[in-house]
C-alpha cells in the first residue's frame, strides 16, 4: 500500500475535499491506489435539533385563530376591549341585513344557540332543577328592565309598530279565549255534509233545518246559540226591543240632520257621540244609522285624550302672540266687519307677516317662534297687509309718503347706504324723531 505525501494532503485540503480512505486493489501486473475522495460542504447550524421535534404540518386559518383566542383570552383588558368592539361590529352588521338576508341570519342563529344549549347540557353546567319563585321573579324584574331601556332608546316610529304588534297579540290571544272549543274545520264540515242527504228544494231544507235543530241534545243547542244561530224566547224579545230601540233613534237622527238650527245640531252632535263612545266601531252599525263614516270617525277621536307632547308651545307664548297680533292691527270703522258668529270686529294688520315676525321675536328674544308658527296662530278675526289695499285711500297725500320713501331707498341703495333704508312709514317716523 503506497502512502499519501504532506503536499498531497495539502493540496486535498485546500481544494476542499477530504479523503476518506484507501484500497489497494492489486491485479496480476501492478498494484493501483485509489484514492476514495468525497466532496465535503460547510453548513452552519445556528438552532440545535430536539430528540423530539416531528416533521412540521401546515396549521390552518382556524388554528391559527384559535391559538390567538387563548393567548387574548389571558389579557383580560385586552380581551374586554375586543368583545366590545366585535358587538358594536355585529350590531351594525345585523342592521344592514334585509329581507332574505336577515331571515337566513336568524335561523342559522337559532341553529347555533341550540347547538350551544346542547353543548352545555352534555358539559352538566344546566342547571336541572327548577327555579324557585323568588328567582323567576327576579329574572323577570331583570327582563322588564332591560325591555324599559330598549323601549328609551327606540325611535317614534319603532315604538308605533312594537305597540300594533302588542295590539295584534291581545287580539289574537282574546280571539282564542272566546273561540269555541269545538270548532270544526272546513273540511270536516265537507265530510260531515257529504254524508247527510241534504235536499236541494227550500221548504224540503227549511224543515230538514227545523227538525235537526228541535231533536238536538242539549249541548248542540248550546252551541248553535254560541253561534247565532238559535234563540231562545228571551233573546227573541231581547233582539225585538234592540230592532225598536235601532228604529226609534235612526228616525230621531234623520229628524235632526234635515233640521239645521244650532239647538238640533248640538242634540245630534250629543246622540252621536254617546253612541261612538271612546272609539270608532263597526261600519255596519254607521249605515244602519245613517251616519256617514267621516263623521263617526271625527266624533269618536274627539273622545281620546290628547297627550301633549314634549316641545310643544306653551299657552303662555300663544297668548303673547294674540296679544302682538291685536296691537299690531287696525279694526275696520265698518258694520259688515263684524262676524255674527264671534261678535268680534275684523282687522288688518299694518305690515307684512315677516316684517311682524321679524318685530316680535325682538320684542320676545326668550321665546323661540318660527315664521310658520307665527302664521299659524294668527287670528280669523286679523286679515292680512293685502287685504288692506282696496280699504286705504288713494290720494296724493297718502301717496305722496311712499313716493318719497321709494326715492331715499333708491339713492341709499345707488350711494351704499343700506343702514338708511326705510321700511316703512312707521320706520320713517322712528328714525326721524327723536328718541323721547
Amino acid at each position: 500500500m503506497g502512502a499519501i505525501s504532506v503536499l498531497q494532503t495539502a493540496i486535498l485540503l485546500k481544494l476542499g475535499t477530504v479523503v476518506l480512505g484507501m484500497k489497494n486493489l492489486q491485479s496480476e501486473r501492478n498494484t493501483v491506489n485509489i484514492i476514495f475522495v468525497f466532496r465535503y460542504s460547510l453548513r452552519v447550524n445556528l438552532r440545535q435539533q430536539s430528540k423530539t421535534e416531528k416533521s412540521k404540518t401546515p396549521k390552518t386559518q382556524h388554528d391559527r385563530y384559535k391559538t390567538w383566542y387563548e393567548k387574548l383570552k389571558k389579557n383580560k383588558v385586552a380581551y374586554e376591549q375586543h368583545k366590545k368592539k366585535d358587538s358594536i361590529k355585529q350590531k351594525l352588521y345585523r342592521q344592514s341585513l334585509s329581507g332574505n338576508k336577515k331571515l337566513d341570519y336568524n335561523n342559522k342563529s337559532k341553529l347555533r344557540m341550540r347547538e350551544y344549549r346542547s353543548r352545555r347540557k352534555e358539559r352538566g353546567e344546566v342547571n336541572s332543577t327548577p327555579a324557585t319563585r323568588r328567582q323567576v321573579e327576579k329574572k323577570r324584574e331583570y327582563w322588564r328592565e332591560k325591555k324599559k331601556q330598549q323601549r328609551a332608546k327606540m325611535a317614534p316610529q319603532a315604538k308605533l309598530r312594537e305597540n300594533e304588534k302588542r295590539k295584534e297579540r291581545y287580539r289574537m290571544m282574546v280571539r282564542k279565549k272566546l273561540q269555541f272549543q269545538g270548532t270544526p274545520t272546513k273540511d270536516a264540515i265537507k265530510r260531515a255534509s257529504g254524508r247527510m242527504a241534504i235536499p236541494k228544494n227550500p221548504a224540503m231544507f227549511a224543515a230538514t233545518v227545523d227538525s235537526l235543530v228541535n231533536e238536538a241534545t242539549s249541548k248542540k243547542r248550546e252551541a248553535l246559540k254560541a253561534r247565532g244561530l238559535v234563540f231562545t224566547p228571551k233573546s227573541k224579545r231581547q233582539h225585538a226591543t234592540h230592532r225598536k230601540i235601532v228604529a226609534n233613534m235612526k228616525t230621531e237622527l234623520k229628524k235632526l240632520k234635515t233640521d239645521r238650527t244650532k239647538d238640533a245640531r248640538k242634540k245630534y252632535h250629543w246622540l252621536t257621540q254617546s253612541i261612538v263612545g271612546k272609539h270608532a266601531v263597526e261600519r255596519r252599525l254607521t249605515k244602519e244609522l245613517d251616519i256617514k263614516w267621516d263623521y263617526w270617525q271625527q266624533i269618536s277621536f274627539l273622545q281620546e285624550e290628547h297627550v301633549p307632547r314634549v316641545d310643544a308651545m306653551s299657552d303662555e307664548t300663544k297668548g303673547h302672540i294674540k296679544r302682538f297680533y291685536a296691537t299690531e292691527s287696525v279694526t275696520l270703522p265698518n258694520k259688515r266687519s263684524v262676524s255674527l258668529k264671534s261678535g268680534k270686529q275684523k282687522a288688518v294688520m299694518t305690515e307684512t307677516l315677516q316684517q311682524s315676525h321679524v318685530k316680535f321675536r325682538r320684542e320676545h328674544p326668550g321665546e323661540k317662534v318660527s315664521l310658520s308658527t307665527f302664521r299659524k296662530h294668527r287670528p280669523k278675526e286679523v286679515l292680512c297687509v293685502n287685504k288692506q289695499k282696496f280699504i286705504t285711500c288713494l290720494c296724493e297725500y297718502c301717496l305722496n309718503v311712499q313716493y318719497k320713501m321709494a326715492t331715499i331707498n333708491k339713492l341709499c341703495t345707488d350711494r351704499n347706504l343700506q343702514h338708511l333704508k326705510l321700511e316703512n312709514e312707521f320706520d320713517c317716523v322712528e328714525k326721524s324723531l327723536c328718541e323721547k
